[in-house]
C-alpha cells in the first residue's frame, strides 16, 4: 500500500510564489496550446504544473489554481469569439468558465485519489472527468464539440491518428492522460 501522497508545504508564505508560478505556467500552456493556431505539445503539458501542485496545497487552493490557469489560458479565444464571430460576452465567458470548472473538478478528484494513495485512479480521473463532461456539453450545446482539446492535436499526426479508432474522445483522453500520469508519478 502506498503511503498517503498528499504533501503539505511547510509555510504559506513560501508556497504562494510556487502556486502563482505553477498556475501561470499552466495558463501559458493552455494559452499557447489552444486557440486558432495551437502548439499541440503545450496542450499535453498544460495541466501538469497544476496537477503537481494540487497534492501539495489545500483543496480550495488547488481548485482555484486549476480554474484560474484554464480561464486565463482560455482568454486567447476572446478576440476571435467576441471580435471576429461576434459572440455575446456572457456566452464567451461561459465558453471559458465551463471548461475551467471541469478542470478544477478533475483536479480536485485527482487530489483526493492521490491523498488516498490511488495513483492509477488519480491519473485516469482527470481524462475521464474531462471527456465525460465534454461529451455531455457536446450533446447539450448547439455548438457541438467546439473547443474540444482533441482539435489542438490536428498537426500532431501520430496523436491524431488515434481518432480513426476512438474519435475525438480518445484523442482528448490520451492528451489529458499523459500529464495526469506524469503528475501522479
Amino acid at each position: 500500500m502506498w503511503p498517503p501522497l498528499l504533501v503539505r508545504m511547510s509555510s504559506s508564505s513560501n508556497v504562494l510564489p510556487l502556486i502563482a508560478f505553477t498556475t501561470l505556467l499552466s495558463a501559458l500552456g493552455w494559452w499557447c496550446g489552444s486557440g486558432l493556431q495551437p502548439h499541440w505539445w503545450l496542450t499535453c503539458l498544460a495541466p501538469l504544473p497544476v496537477l503537481w501542485i494540487a497534492t501539495r496545497v489545500s483543496g480550495p487552493t488547488a481548485a482555484l489554481a486549476a480554474f484560474a490557469s484554464y480561464a486565463v489560458g482560455g482568454l486567447n479565444m476572446w478576440s476571435y469569439l467576441h471580435g471576429s464571430v461576434s459572440v455575446p460576452v456572457p456566452i464567451v465567458m461561459l465558453a471559458i468558465a465551463v471548461p475551467a470548472i471541469v478542470f478544477a473538478t478533475s483536479t480536485l478528484l485527482y487530489r483526493r485519489l492521490m491523498a488516498r494513495g490511488h495513483c492509477i485512479g488519480a491519473a485516469f480521473a482527470v481524462p475521464i472527468v474531462w471527456v465525460v463532461a465534454d461529451f455531455v456539453i457536446a450533446r447539450l450545446s448547439p455548438h457541438g464539440t467546439f473547443g474540444n482539446v482533441a482539435y489542438t492535436q490536428a498537426s500532431a499526426l501520430p496523436v491524431i491518428q488515434i481518432a480513426a479508432v476512438t474519435g475525438i474522445w480518445g484523442v482528448e483522453f490520451g492528451v489529458l492522460l499523459l500529464p495526469a500520469t506524469f503528475a501522479a508519478v
